[in-house]
């Protein structure tokens, strides 16, 4: 079963997503699937939350490929649909960076590499990226060529992957990853090419409706 037809079901969350059930069972209601909550994943701004863990992504609605993808991982799980979490480590190429001068510059100096973090359907194997934005495209970034496809990868070519198994700390692999394939200079020019992956995000008013319904439930739940 595709992911854009995979209809929302009505079951109880994991403790960490009841907030999200209240918007599942409304969105049983309006006949909303699966596919429209991860577009509201996928338009939410990019960047990295005050709070960093998958309840601050959805308070705050804001978060970077591995929180937005630990929220969709819980939220499918959530709805009985597995997935897994993968890191992909790959070369940042300078040329893509078009929307800084001083970012563009500084990668071109010496390899900066980054980790990004997609997920994969068990049932299907189809990938799910939800990192960028779609209006991203316009400063060359790698996003989703239908507002409804979630199957590019905003990656450029990985030279190593690995998925992440469920008891293992992502963030911490991560951290790691990155040590090993940067020297301290390069992993200060990938935190500002991330930092400038912050000052692009505009949002829309599909997003913004679901993110007040969203962010309500979580408040209603006091968390």
């Amino acid at each position: 079963m595709m992911l854009s037809t995979i209809a929302i079901r009505s079951r109880v969350l994991d403790q960490n997503w009841r907030p999200v059930a209240v918007e599942v069972k409304r969105a049983c209601a309006r006949q909303i699937t699966v596919a429209d909550l991860l577009i509201c994943l996928r338009e939410m701004p990019y960047g990295r939350p005050k709070v960093p863990t998958v309840v601050g992504c959805i308070t705050e609605w804001r978060g970077t490929c591995s929180l937005k993808h630990l929220a969709v991982v819980d939220l499918l799980k959530g709805l009985g649909i597995e997935a897994d979490i993968w890191l992909a480590a790959y070369q940042i190429d300078p040329a893509s960076v078009t929307w800084n001068e001083e970012v563009r510059t500084a990668l071109s100096i010496s390899p900066v590499y980054d980790v990004h973090n997609y997920v994969t359907l068990k049932s299907t194997g189809e990938i799910v990226d939800v990192t960028f934005p779609r209006h991203f495209s316009k400063f060359g970034l790698k996003t989703s060529d239908s507002a409804r496809s979630f199957s590019t990868l905003a990656c450029s070519s990985p030279i190593k992957t690995d998925i992440v198994h469920p008891n293992s700390n992502l963030r911490l692999m991560k951290d790691r990853w990155l040590g090993y394939f940067n020297d301290p200079p390069a992993l200060s020019v990938r935190e500002a090419f991330v930092q400038s992956l912050a000052q692009l995000t505009v949002l829309d008013h599909f997003v913004t409706d679901r993110r007040q319904t969203i962010q309500a439930a979580v408040s209603q739940q006091g968390l």
